[in-house]
């Protein structure tokens, strides 16, 4: 998505300006146009210098901005009202630009949903389709406050799955440094002293000789080598088949694997929970998932639920072809389906995969730590023997 920059006249005569997000300028012209607007010009906005630039929304603001929203409006305050008080209140720029633009969109007419789904990196297909929901109903104000409580769960989920990994990373990335601080400048000036001395260099020794100099004479050959490498497996990994390989591949990993397959089908079950929960037909709540994911082992499922469904077919059998559930799972929300309670059995099953997460969470800490203790702790040893060795070799000469 891009964003642009234009000009425009409003039926009443006024000339108005903003921004809006759109695949090209032509659907941003349409868009528009559907707003009742005539264009007097448009533009594309440049990328902004990088420390200018907006980041992203984070879940965990959408969440408070969410249910701040929802109380207001459970205390009677008109929604453009409420919206406006909210955004002189949010501090997030891109949040605040965004809530300015769906303002604008109500003034014009537009339903509170359909303002919503100009802006999708910001408001997600789940997020518009909940509030559609809450419309058509009359309950806005009660959706509103089921998503906040979803969003604050997936922020604290993804919370903790950070913290999880924070030391490990920390702890790999102190050790690369002190590596290569080791080998790009200490090993250099221990070998010319041995060898000036004539000092007889152990095998471990001229490995590590061998590979400080290299690196040292051609690392900006390695830094191409490996920028080009990174771009080319970017790249592959953007076609539909580096993906898919990526998505499934990601579920084979040692510990992260079980990790993220628990962390994507408690997601799954959560939003598939909502959905149904706000009166919203499975074969649309599957396709709202679809677009949320963006993932290819989660769209050849729902391709499978999709045709399943279409056959008068429950979903139980489904998510047992699929193995990304446990028996324990899918024994629930079969009994939902046969009970007719499948909204109430997914939000139930999500309820305990998210357990399993911090469960899944501290094991592989707990496992990491002990493992990356003990590779660094030999590959430090090896540097360190590499370079004490040829010492000994010279306090037996001198000894002799």
């Amino acid at each position: 998505m891009q964003t642009f920059s234009y000009n425009a006249i409003d039926r009443s005569g006024k000339r108005i300006s903003g921004t809006l997000t759109a695949e090209n300028e032509s659907e941003a012209r349409a868009k528009l146009r559907r707003m009742g607007l005539f264009v007097t010009g448009i533009s594309r906005v440049g990328k902004l210098s990088l420390w200018r630039s907006e980041r992203k929304v984070k879940v965990s603001e959408l969440a408070l901005f969410t249910e701040e929203l929802a109380a207001m409006l459970d205390s009677g305050i008109p929604l453009v009202r409420s919206l406006d008080t909210l955004t002189r209140q949010v501090e997030t720029p891109k949040l605040k630009r965004t809530l300015r633009e769906v303002q604008n969109d109500l003034k014009r007419g537009l339903t509170f949903a359909d303002a919503l789904n100009e802006h999708p990196d910001v408001f997600s297909p789940f997020y518009v389709s909940i509030v559609r929901a809450g419309e058509a109903g009359g309950m806005l104000k009660d959706m509103l406050a089921k998503l906040s409580k979803y969003l604050e769960a997936e922020a604290e989920l993804r919370r903790k799955v950070r913290s999880a990994l924070a030391y490990p990373i920390a702890v790999t990335v102190i050790a690369f440094i002190a590596v290569a601080f080791l080998t790009l400048f200490v090993i250099p000036r221990f070998s010319t002293v041995y060898v000036k001395i004539g000092a007889s260099l152990p095998l471990p020794t001229v490995i590590l000789v061998g590979l400080s100099r290299t690196i040292g004479r051609y690392w900006w050959a390695l830094l191409v080598l490996g920028a080009g490498l990174a771009y080319l497996i970017r790249r592959l990994l953007k076609t539909e088949r580096g993906k898919r390989w990526l998505d499934r591949n990601t579920l084979k990993i040692p510990f992260f694997g079980a990790l993220n397959r628990k962390t994507i089908t408690s997601r799954f079950l959560k939003i598939f929970a909502a959905l149904i929960n706000s009166g919203i037909p499975i074969s649309d709540c599957l396709d709202i998932i679809d677009q949320v994911f963006q993932n290819s082992v989660i769209a050849e499922l729902i391709a499978r639920l999709k045709r399943s469904v279409t056959r008068g077919g429950g979903i139980a059998p489904v998510l047992v072809e699929s193995r990304l559930f446990s028996p324990v799972t899918i024994q629930m929300i079969s009994a939902g389906e046969e009970m007719g309670e499948l909204g109430e059995m997914l939000d139930r099953s999500s309820d305990f995969l998210e357990r399993e997460v911090d469960v899944t969470v501290k094991g592989m800490v707990n496992a990491l730590v002990p493992a990356l203790t003990l590779i660094l702790t030999a590959i430090i040893g090896f540097i360190v023997m590499a370079i004490y060795l040829p010492m000994f070799d010279i306090m037996g000469r001198i000894s002799r």
